[in-house]
Order: structure tokens, then C-alpha cells, then sequence
């Protein structure tokens, strides 16, 4: 969380895993991580609501 500044864009994606490996440890970061930024006064967005198409 150090390197999350305001205007940041933090990809969250657990990837496309077709060799079966296990999602949890992504899973619990993002239930940690999500929180925490809320609480700290950050919102989350689509990357398509803040930049132009095409």
C-alpha cells in the first residue's frame, strides 16, 4: 500500500488460471486491501469511467 497514491490505478485481476492453482491468496489481499483504501478515503472506479474511448 505504500505505492498507492491519489490518481493511481491499482489492477486488481485474478488472472485467467487454467492450470487449477488456488485464487485464495488474491482473494484475501483484496478483502484486506479494498477496505483499508476505503477507510483511507480512496473510491474505486472502472478505468473506462475516467478515461476518453477510442
Amino acid at each position: 500500500m505504500a505505492r498507492i497514491h491519489p490518481g493511481a490505478i491499482v489492477l486488481l485481476h485474478d488472472g485467467d488460471d487454467e492450470q487449477g492453482r488456488s485464487r485464495e491468496g488474491i482473494v484475501k489481499i483484496v478483502r484486506q486491501l479494498v477496505p483499508a483504501l476505503r477507510g483511507q478515503g480512496y473510491e474505486f472506479v472502472r478505468v473506462s469511467e475516467f478515461l476518453p474511448a477510442g
